[in-house]
């Protein structure tokens, strides 16, 4: 009977396999959301559940200290106090959603959008084009042409300058 207490190796050293995971957790703070592997999603998610409640807990400056041992920057510490502490009052665990989103395209690994409860994830799209008014198109058609005049005439008094100065060269493009 095997009853080791299981441990997410993670592919990684112990001091680098906890340093990924506080990463984890500080920009699942920070960001709400955030796409990784379903291993690393299962080493983070009771990590994050105890930052939770820690957040939750009566004494904030215990909380505070403690928090500084598992989250980096005072940002994610401070949105844990203020934001999680009030938004998870009532709930006890579960403070994070699953969802698979198919592979990463790199090394066809299965990927996993992780959403904090109470975050709404916006998509980021395509920019729409505004519609550009008819005048404002005859404006820029004129900038253009005026432009266009000034690159001929400029390219003209460089190709007489370097033509001048040149006689001595072969006209070969070998250079021989």
């Amino acid at each position: 009977m095997n009853n080791k207490r299981k441990v997410a190796k993670l592919g990684r050293a112990k001091a680098h396999r906890t340093a990924a995971v506080r990463n984890l957790v500080t920009n699942l703070v920070i960001y709400e959301h955030m796409k990784t592997t379903p291993a690393k999603a299962k080493a983070l998610m009771p990590v994050f559940d105890k930052v939770v409640k820690l957040a939750k807990s009566e004494n904030k400056n215990l909380a505070r200290k403690k928090l500084s041992n598992i989250l980096f920057g005072d940002n994610a510490i401070d949105k844990a106090l203020e934001v999680f502490s009030k938004r998870f009052e009532k709930e006890d665990s579960g403070f994070v959603q699953k969802f698979k989103v198919g592979t990463r395209p790199g090394d066809n690994a299965d990927m996993v959008m992780l959403l904090v409860k109470g975050y709404e994830y916006k998509e980021v799209g395509k920019k729409t084009k505004k519609a550009v008014k008819k005048e404002d198109k005859k404006n820029a058609q004129d900038t253009k042409d005026v432009k266009k005049q000034n690159l001929v005439d400029d390219s003209k008094n460089l190709s007489n300058q370097v033509n001048s100065g040149s006689q001595g060269r072969a006209k070969s493009r070998s250079g021989i």
